[in-house]
């Protein structure tokens, strides 16, 4: 079987009916009504209990013993008690110190362990960031935009006024430009007629062939004088053999 998991003491509470029932809670008996074998807050080692198994009810004798005690820091009765759980030492010199170790508060005659302050901070910072991201999200799901009206708000339970709707939509008509309001396929169109493409690659790694071009017309010969067609000599020759090297000038 697994390890019993502890329960947190901030959740737990203890309440005594029967004692409740037979004495009226005070400051006087609120130490014995606390010292209950049933209470989960109290410790039946501590030197509280031992005076009581000695029939000792002097309080007083607890200043001269070193261990854990229970003892009452403020009251209102009958409502109110807050009982301290502290560690006292004795001195060597004489005297003793004590060191707080837990509150409790018992209200209407329900005893709650008092938080630590880390615990506080913990709760509350937990509350804060679940409502600030929660504002977040909402703020997220709310938020619209448009190329024309920029940024604007929408929430779930924001009523639309029809009317100022339809004003702000004619006045963004009015502003709007002329590429604002062409769809940007029939912009491409015009782009690809006034632009077209001069080359174009069939397969990857080939060269790409020339489109919508129109190459001059070389002729062979030349005209003279009479209008007769006269032979130029070097075109009789093989185009496809290199043409001669020119000699480089120093």
């Amino acid at each position: 079987m697994g390890a019993k998991q502890e329960t947190n003491p901030l959740y737990q509470s203890f309440i005594d009916p029967n004692f409740l029932t037979n004495w009226p809670l005070n400051h006087e008996n609120v130490l014995d009504y606390f010292s209950n074998k049933d209470n989960p807050f109290y410790d039946a080692r501590c030197n509280n209990g031992i005076l009581k198994m000695q029939n000792c009810p002097d309080l007083s004798n607890l200043t001269k013993m070193s261990g854990i005690e229970y003892g009452l820091i403020h009251y209102q009765d009958p409502i109110l008690y807050i009982i301290q759980k502290r560690e006292r030492r004795q001195n060597p010199g004489g005297g003793s110190s004590v060191t707080p170790l837990a509150h409790y508060h018992i209200i209407g005659g329900t005893v709650y362990q008092a938080p630590d302050l880390a615990s506080i901070m913990n709760s509350r910072l937990s509350t804060s960031l679940d409502k600030i991201l929660d504002s977040f999200q909402t703020c997220n799901a709310a938020s619209r935009y448009n190329s024309t009206k920029g940024y604007w708000w929408e929430f779930k339970n924001h009523k639309v006024d029809t009317q100022k709707k339809k004003k702000e939509e004619e006045n963004v008509s009015k502003i709007a430009t002329q590429f604002q309001k062409n769809r940007v396929d029939v912009l491409l169109g015009k782009l690809m007629k006034s632009h077209p493409y001069m080359y174009f690659q069939r397969t990857q790694g080939q060269e790409p062939i020339k489109l919508n071009t129109k190459e001059p017309t070389v002729k062979n010969g030349t005209d003279d004088r009479n209008g007769r067609s006269r032979k130029n000599p070097k075109s009789t020759e093989d185009s496809s053999q290199p043409l001669p090297k020119r000699q480089r000038m120093n």
